[in-house]
């Protein structure tokens, strides 16, 4: 498994332009240009009570790369990654990749005990930007859209709202804690932003967005009609 140092930084979009021109400003970062820049991650919550027992110190989703958003999530044969993702503290992290596709991550997904009761619940859709540096990784997401699968229907994802914020993430498998401070203040000059070192944040606002759109497909004439 990868083992890397990540910190994660949220702004208003309103500062993208601002965030981009301090990257670019600061140290020898190389913009990285990828041919689909829309990463698209896929996360499996437990059957039973899946808000409840979803763990962000452990997450298990499958993520593909796209040119350009789409309003659903169908991913069919579709072609991507298999990950798992392990907190091992706040800001460091584990990941195990594995090249497969969507139909394929499931079956492995149902045939490993401790994930075999798993099914996909909701998806994250943003447009990223990379940068590099000899031992540092920037990743820019924006336009961060969440998607929630019908619970009748697991093979559809529906878009059910926007993040309206921007997340910076700082990536390091082997950082200097001295040097990485002071990048992160200057990244972050006269930009307002608040620092998650978990998962959590992210957690909450994209539940948010389900649960509000699962109240109101329940509240539907449609479903009112089909509880009488």
């Amino acid at each position: 498994m990868e083992s890397r140092t990540e910190i994660r930084f949220f702004l208003p979009a309103d500062f993208f332009t601002a965030l981009v021109n301090n990257i670019n400003t600061v140290g020898n970062f190389k913009p990285i240009v990828y041919p689909k820049p829309i990463t698209e991650t896929i996360y499996f919550f437990e059957t039973t009570n899946p808000e409840e027992k979803w763990d962000t110190n452990q997450l298990i989703r499958f993520r593909r790369y796209l040119e350009k958003p789409t309003k659903t999530i169908n991913p069919g044969q579709a072609e991507g990654f298999l990950e798992i993702k392990i907190q091992i503290r706040p800001g460091k992290n584990q990941k195990q990749r594995e090249p497969t596709t969507y139909q394929k991550a499931l079956a492995m997904i149902l045939a490993m005990p401790t994930f075999s009761n798993f099914q996909p619940y909701l998806a994250i859709q943003s447009e990223r930007q990379h940068w590099l540096s000899e031992q540092i990784r920037l990743t820019v997401d924006s336009q961060i859209t969440f998607f929630a699968f019908d619970p009748t229907n697991r093979q559809k994802a529906k878009k059910v709202g926007r993040l309206g914020e921007v997340k910076l993430e700082i990536k390091s498998t082997n950082p200097n804690w001295l040097e990485l401070n002071e990048l992160c203040q200057k990244l972050t000059d006269q930009i307002p932003c608040h620092l998650q070192p978990t998962n959590d944040y992210m957690k909450e606002r994209s539940l948010l967005c389900v649960r509000q759109a699962l109240c109101k497909r329940n509240t539907s004439p449609r479903s009112l009609m089909a509880m009488r």
